[in-house]
């Protein structure tokens, strides 16, 4: 993979955890680079140790950080590194999931020795498509989670993604089942000036289970714990009955699922 990823690696670690964490999590995965050079390419190894270590030494699992970095990926890396061609990509989530298969093209102008996977969408409608994911590396299913979400909220449109068939089950292939809601205007204009997350409620499958939530930076680790002792009575209050439903908190505010 190219420096820019593990350099993405280190600005999550050090922007919520701080230095003295990145530094314990370079010497856990037995990494000596002091700096990462974006454009620069590292054995896959050496990313995978690093997700590792940031496991053990954060205790979270290591699907969990994947997400929080497949979000921070788009909100922050590849805002930075390729705006001009993330802002090209379409001016809404559904055209820009359409237009994925092309962006790797484009952005291989900038890296030429990049590997990167390949997208395809079928079964698309106005609210919703299916998304394949071919890749040769494997274990980033979750990673793909996490840019799903980043792209909802940089296109500021409420979205969920379930993962329908897998790789490392047998599949051909990874599959996600994405939807979407568009806010309406007047939905898109209140105000949030209190600290409270505004609640909606949609349709959920078990399977999506609190994977939005962890963005609540940069406090999200001390809260899992607390989180996940409410997470019950905080979902029979919201929806009144025992069939969970998503209750989200839009733009900002993270995703909170509950499910049956």
């Amino acid at each position: 993979m190219y420096g820019l990823v593990n350099k993405a690696v280190e600005e999550l670690v050090i922007t919520n955890f701080g230095e003295e964490k990145w530094e314990l999590i370079k010497e856990k995965a037995g990494v000596d680079v002091d700096v990462f050079i974006s454009n620069e390419g590292y054995p896959d190894e050496l990313t995978y140790k690093l997700v590792g270590a940031a496991s053990e030494v954060l205790g979270l699992p290591a699907e969990q950080i994947l997400i929080v970095f497949g979000e921070h990926w788009v909100l922050k890396t590849a805002a930075k590194s390729y705006g001009p061609m993330m802002k090209s990509g379409g001016s809404s989530l559904k055209e820009f999931l359409v237009n994925l298969p092309n962006f790797h093209t484009r952005v291989a102008m900038i890296y030429p020795n990049l590997e990167p996977p390949r997208f395809q969408c079928s079964d698309v409608t106005d609210h919703g498509l299916h998304l394949h994911y071919h890749s040769h590396r494997p274990g980033l299913t979750s990673f793909v989670t996490g840019l799903l979400q980043g792209l909802g909220k940089l296109y500021e449109t409420p979205c969920t993604s379930e993962v329908i068939a897998r790789k490392d089950e047998g599949a051909d292939h990874d599959v996600f089942a994405v939807s979407w809601w568009a806010l309406t205007s007047k939905e898109g204009n209140e105000s949030h000036s209190d600290k409270s997350p505004r609640i909606r409620s949609y349709h959920a499958t078990p399977r999506l289970s609190v994977l939005c939530w962890m963005g609540w930076r940069p406090t999200h680790s001390h809260l899992w714990s607390e989180f996940r002792k409410n997470l019950s009575a905080s979902a029979s209050r919201i929806t009144h009955h025992r069939d969970f439903r998503i209750a989200t908190a839009r733009r900002g505010d993270d995703v909170c699922v509950f499910s049956q």
